[in-house]
Order: structure tokens, then sequence, then C-alpha cells
């Protein structure tokens, strides 16, 4: 969980972030792949690198709100 001063930096930082995220994910994995191709052989899945799904689930990883929640506050949804 983040502090709230953490928070606050994500969530004013997220506008920027959100707007570069394709940039963002794909220059992550590239960057990855080059440095340790044995992951993308072992580890990743190649099919949802190659359709972008992994992109994508990295993406929202990066701006989950349950992860943004203060201290002791509940996410709607339901699942513990």
């Amino acid at each position: 969980m983040l502090s709230e001063k953490s928070a606050q930096t994500v969530r004013a930082t997220l506008p920027v972030v959100g707007a570069a995220i394709e940039q963002i994910t794909g220059s992550f994995y590239h960057r990855l792949f080059n440095a340790h191709p044995e992951l993308l052989r072992d580890l990743f899945n190649r099919g949802n690198q190659a359709d972008g799904s992994q992109k994508q689930a990295l993406a929202g990883s990066i701006a989950a709100p349950g992860d943004l929640a203060p201290k002791g506050a509940t996410t709607q949804g339901g699942g513990d």
C-alpha cells in the first residue's frame, strides 16, 4: 500500500504516464528482452507478447486504482 503522499504523487503524474503508456510498456519489454532474451523463451508467453496483451496488463498494473486507496479503505468489486 502506498503512503498518502506517494498516492498523491501517483495521482498527479497519472495523466502524463497514461498519455505515454504505450511507449513506456513497449520500451520496458524491448529493453527487458534485449538484456534477458531467455525470459521470453522461458517465462513470458510469446502469444501475449505478440498480441500486446502483456503490455496491456503492465499498463493496467501501473494505474491500478485499488493500490491508490488510502490505508484501510475498501474498493468496489468485493473480492478480497
